[in-house]
């Protein structure tokens, strides 16, 4: 096969050239580990490579981002001043009288926006510490737009959750018609009472269309309909233009309900071209 396809085999070069690509990825951007995996297989197939075992490339992945981080964090560490340092020293003193340090504050998460704000720019002028803080947000920024802009991949990862998400949007705002689609409860435990009571009803048209659709492919390829698995691929169970959401609401069950099994699916009616 290597022949007839011209590939070849992942040996000591490919590995080689294939780790500094990812380094390289790794120092620059911030990629979670399965899309770099991912990356990675594609470069082997568009270079042409036979693939690898998973743990080697799983193993792989996960050696260069370490190798990544253990430089970014001694460059950083080498990076501050004398007093500088002195100043971070302090972060991890406690304070006599208190139980925790200013670390272990800004870790839980309790400081307050405005000492942050008093240590990052006092007095609305940011100092070099704030100054750092706003380029290191646009350095990374800056690195995943470049890796946006040319990775067809990740474009098309994000522009499918998107419309994933705007789908599950569209619809909540079905479901949740009544008042307006406002959370009209003055109180935190009844908003978060009827954002549960919305996810409850949008899992259950999810899990409603997934059935439904696996009954209709079924009874399709039984009888010799082909049915693709690309296009099942892309159906999605979050569609809604047969769902009633008006009107009365009726609980009773059908007999072939009660009795363990599924509504019969309308079959659509046969057309004669003239």
């Amino acid at each position: 096969m290597r022949k007839e396809y011209e590939y070849t085999k992942f040996e000591f070069d490919q590995w080689f050239a294939l780790a500094r690509w990812m380094y390289q990825r790794a120092w620059i951007g911030n990629e979670r580990p399965t899309l770099l995996f991912d990356l990675a297989a594609k470069r082997l197939v568009d270079k042409k490579v036979v693939l690898p075992g998973v743990t080697v490339l799983e193993r792989l992945v996960s050696g260069t981002r370490e190798r990544a981080e253990k430089r970014l964090w001694s460059t950083l560490a080498a990076a501050p001043t004398a007093e500088r340092a002195a100043r971070l020293q302090q972060l991890v003193v406690v304070p006599a009288g208190k139980r925790l340090s200013e670390l272990d504050r800004l870790r839980s998460g309790t400081i307050k926006a405005s000492e942050v704000l008093r240590v990052l720019a006092p007095g609305g002028k940011p100092t070099p510490t704030g100054k750092a803080v706003m380029e290191l947000g646009r350095l990374d920024r800056s690195a995943y737009l470049s890796t946006y802009f040319t990775d067809e991949l990740l474009r098309r990862r994000v522009n499918t959750q998107l419309n994933r998400q705007e789908s599950r949007h569209e619809l909540a705002r079905k479901i949740y018609h009544g008042q307006k689609g406002e959370l009209r409860q003055s109180y935190r435990e009844g908003q978060e009472d009827q954002l549960g009571a919305l996810g409850l009803m949008l899992n259950i048209v999810v899990l409603w269309n997934t059935v439904y659709f696996q009954k209709i492919t079924g009874e399709m390829r039984a009888e010799g309909i082909h049915v693709r698995d690309e296009d099942i691929a892309r159906l999605s169970p979050l569609k809604f233009a047969h769902i009633n959401f008006h009107g009365r609401y009726s609980f009773a069950l059908p007999a072939e309900i009660q009795g363990g099994q599924l509504r019969s699916t309308a079959k659509p009616e046969k057309t004669t071209t003239v």
